[in-house]
């Protein structure tokens, strides 16, 4: 995955590497460190803190591709996302950390500019808590400091079907807490069909931002939106963060 640095053209790479559990994609959980690289000339090299390869900025168990996250979707992607804060180039990255009880959560860490060419990782902090398992997640900074995590969740079997909800959760102090508010609840529109590598709702979701604003869209079940059938549809969504609430309570206002 790429993301980008607005200020002055610079790319940011990431990528998972497998460490333990690797040699089938059931086995689990697996041991996952997540890298990041970056280049500031086109693509020509890439380097970070004097790495070629790029630096770890976590390492941590997770449940992926298998198996399947709501027992109907492979995480064929991974699980990582990352994103620049447009005004200071401060980088968020998220990604699936399992915890000891065996819930499948989501992680964050704030990397920033070290003063000296290089990168500092932050502390992680989670964006998902409790007992809940989550994936699928998509990040994005407004121009005014909020970081914006999407993310699914699953919900168990609701009559004969799995039911997942999307959400987007907004941290106002840099990514050590985050407010989550539900875009929706839904039923998959299939259920388990053996195939491991099954995917309901894909990856197909992104969630990019303008001035304070998050505009993102997700696959979800029609019918919870009125289609007369059950089926994947895309689902647009739009909140915005006013600049008040950086300092504030944090409020989101979601269309």
């Amino acid at each position: 995955r790429l993301t980008q640095d607005p200020r002055n053209g610079w790319v940011y790479s990431l990528h998972q590497n497998c460490v333990t559990n690797c040699a089938t994609l059931a086995a689990n959980p697996k041991t996952i460190q997540y890298f990041l690289n970056r280049t500031t000339d086109q693509g020509s090299t890439w380097s970070l803190n004097g790495n070629a390869g790029g630096i770890v900025v976590a390492t941590a168990d997770s449940t992926q591709p298998q198996p399947k996250f709501g027992t109907v979707n492979a995480l064929l992607g991974g699980v990582l996302q990352a994103a620049v804060d447009p005004s200071n180039g401060d980088l968020y990255y998220v990604y699936g950390n399992r915890d000891a009880a065996g819930n499948n959560r989501l992680a964050i860490r704030r990397v920033s500019d070290n003063g000296a060419g290089g990168v500092t990782i932050g502390a992680e902090n989670f964006v998902v808590n409790g007992t809940v398992t989550a994936a699928l997640p998509a990040i994005s900074v407004t121009s005014n400091g909020a970081v914006g995590v999407f993310y699914y969740t699953y919900n168990g079997i609701v009559s004969g079907f799995p039911q997942f909800s999307t959400w987007l959760a907004v941290s106002v102090d840099q990514g050590v807490t985050f407010s989550a508010q539900k875009l929706a609840t839904f039923l998959s529109p299939a259920v388990d069909n053996g195939n491991g590598r099954q995917r309901v709702w894909g990856d197909y979701h992104q969630m990019k931002t303008v001035g304070n604003c998050f505009y993102g869209a997700f696959t979800g079940n029609g019918a919870a939106f009125g289609r007369t059938t059950a089926q994947g549809d895309p689902i647009f969504f739009k909140a915005c963060v006013p600049t008040w609430a950086i300092a504030g309570a944090g409020d989101v206002n979601k269309d």
